[in-house]
């Protein structure tokens, strides 16, 4: 039964992976509406898993990993002076919940790729010539990048 709360988490992130990736990318910010929301699913799922499993910690687990990654997030970006929003911070909360759902390592794996997308997109930014090092570009997609290949690789050990 845990199989189908994973399904409707991973929905609810495909709902609006690409409404946020859009707007980042052209706006460079992400709605209240999509991260809040995304959030809110995420702790209902990690919530209805709970129960389902009759063990608190499936809902304490994703949510302190959540909150706890988001909080890390929000400590780099204050302490380097900017370049984490609090979209992005918002955003990781949501997807942490997520990933945390089948595993608290699945979520700091999100992260960790998360960082390296991030990277590699902007070392062909700069060798394209489209991008300097004090060109400011949108986390968020990135953040959606890893985790879906957060999912991928999980899927890809579950069915190989």
């Amino acid at each position: 039964m845990s199989e189908y709360i994973w399904l409707a988490a991973l929905a609810g992130l495909f709902v609006v992976t690409l409404p946020l990736a859009r707007i980042d990318l052209r706006e460079k910010r992400l709605p209240n509406v999509y991260t809040y929301s995304l959030f809110i699913w995420a702790v209902s799922c990690a919530g209805a898993n709970a129960i389902l499993q009759r063990d608190v910690w499936r809902l304490l687990t994703p949510l302190g990993t959540g909150i706890g990654i988001a909080f890390l997030l929000f400590l780099s970006g204050w302490v380097a002076g900017g370049g984490v929003g609090f979209g992005d911070v918002k955003l990781v909360a949501g997807t942490s919940v997520i990933l945390a759902i089948q595993t608290w390592q699945l979520a700091l794996l999100g992260i960790a790729l998360a960082f390296i997308v991030m990277a590699l997109r902007a070392v062909v930014a700069i060798m394209r010539g489209t991008a300097d090092f004090e060109s400011r570009m949108p986390f968020g997609p990135s953040i959606l990048v890893g985790a879906w290949l957060c999912v991928a690789l999980l899927a890809i050990n579950l069915y190989t």
